[in-house]
Order: C-alpha cells, then structure tokens, then sequence
C-alpha cells in the first residue's frame, strides 16, 4: 500500500503499458545474461550489464530496482578479490547511473519534470473519484471542486480518466 502511495496512479499505470513489455523483458534478460557473464569474467561485461539495465528502467521504471539488485550481485557474486568485485560493481553502477542521470537531465531541459516520469496525479484522482464522498472529510484546499455528489458521479474510473465519447474528457 505505501508504494501506491509513494507512486501515485498515473506512475502506476504508465509502468504497466502492455506495448512495453516486450523490449523491457528482453532488455532484463540480456542485462541478467551480462550480469552473470560480468560475475565470471573481467572485461566490458559489467558496463554492458549497467547499460542494459539503465535501458530497461528507461522503458519502464520498474527497472530502477533491478539497477540496485545488478551492482549489489556485481559486488558480492563472483569468486574475485573484493576489489574486483567493487570495481565490477563501480563499473556498472557509473554505466546504469550515467545512463539515467543523463535522460533525466534531458527530460528537465524539455519538460521542466525532474524525474523519469511525468506524475500529475490524474490517474489517482480517476480512481478514487468513483466512490469519494466528501461529505466524510475535509477536501484539501483547492481541491474542493474536484468532489462530486452521488448523482454526479460516474460509474467507472475510465470514464474519469478518458470520458465519455459524446461529451468529452471529464475535468
């Protein structure tokens, strides 16, 4: 439950996308195959490993996850000193985060959202909407006109978020 709330819904939808899947699920298994490769061998394994999975998280940011789980198996993984270990998992982590870092830079020059995703908050408002009496709590201010009484209300959170095809979006 707090992970809904720490990402609200339109982060949660924009994770699910059907059309991503695809390419995130290729990109985490060749960044799981260069990670394993980069426990066993030295070499160019370990950035590739970084970048797969900085590529990944830019296709869906779940993926962000996966940047952790990836340095900290290159850290511990591996029969090598501890000192290649780290540096393996330095390696890879400066790839990841280079990656990321500099498609958040772009985004902010573009956009003015510092972030991987653009969260405005419409996709919690359309689910809560449906069923959110106000006359139980006090509304947060500037939010008030936001609230609906029984009758005006709709029946699906779609309806909120698409609305409806003959009378337009609903605000």
């Amino acid at each position: 439950p707090a992970t809904v709330l720490l990402f609200n819904g339109l982060f949660l939808l924009t994770e699910h996308a059907p059309l991503s899947e695809p390419l995130f699920g290729f990109l985490v298994a060749a960044s799981l195959l260069a990670t394993v490769r980069a426990a066993e061998r030295s070499g160019w394994w370990a950035p590739a490993a970084g970048m797969l999975i900085a590529a990944a998280t830019l296709v869906r940011t779940v993926g962000l996850l996966l940047v952790a789980v990836t340095i900290v198996y290159l850290a511990v993984a591996g029969g090598a000193p501890l000192r290649r270990r780290l540096a393996r998992a330095g390696a890879g982590a400066g790839v990841a985060l280079a990656l990321i870092a500099g498609y958040v830079g772009v985004q902010r020059a573009h956009s003015s959202v510092t972030g991987l995703t653009e969260s405005d908050g419409r996709i919690a408002y359309a689910v809560a909407a449906p069923f959110a009496d106000c006359s139980h709590f006090p509304p947060p201010p500037g939010t008030r006109g936001l609230c609906q009484s029984a009758a005006q209300r709709h029946g699906s959170s779609n309806q909120y978020l698409w609305g409806y095809p003959d009378r337009g979006p609903i605000p």
